[in-house]
Order: structure tokens, then C-alpha cells, then sequence
């Protein structure tokens, strides 16, 4: 993978972001071991921070 988004306001990028932490909550709900979200998080921050957007919270999460 090549390239930045950061600053472009590139729609995909914004797609990508919502499908990966959809994805998380679905893995959540689906109890997989924890390393697999591990990894999901992990590209979800980068991925936040690639387009420019500041780290999700936990505010952000619904945790209980």
C-alpha cells in the first residue's frame, strides 16, 4: 500500500474506516480470540490517523 490519504477527504477512505469498526463490533459480538481484534484496532487507529482524524476513545466504544 502506497501512498496518503491524509488530506485528501478521499470518501473511500472514510468507507474503509466505518466497515473496519463495524467489523470490530462484530468480532466483539462473535467472541473471536482476542488477537484478531487486536489487529482490527490497531488498523483502525492507523487508518484514523492516516486521514487526519484524532484516536477514537473509549467514549466512543460501546463498553460496558
Amino acid at each position: 500500500m502506497s501512498g496518503s490519504a491524509e488530506g485528501t477527504g478521499e470518501p473511500d477512505a472514510h468507507e474503509a474506516l466505518a466497515l473496519l469498526e463495524k467489523s470490530l463490533s462484530i468480532l466483539d459480538q462473535l467472541g473471536v480470540p482476542a488477537e484478531i481484534g487486536a489487529n482490527v484496532d490497531l488498523a483502525i487507529c492507523r487508518l484514523r490517523e492516516r486521514i487526519g482524524l484524532p484516536a477514537a476513545g473509549p467514549e466512543q466504544f460501546d463498553i460496558d
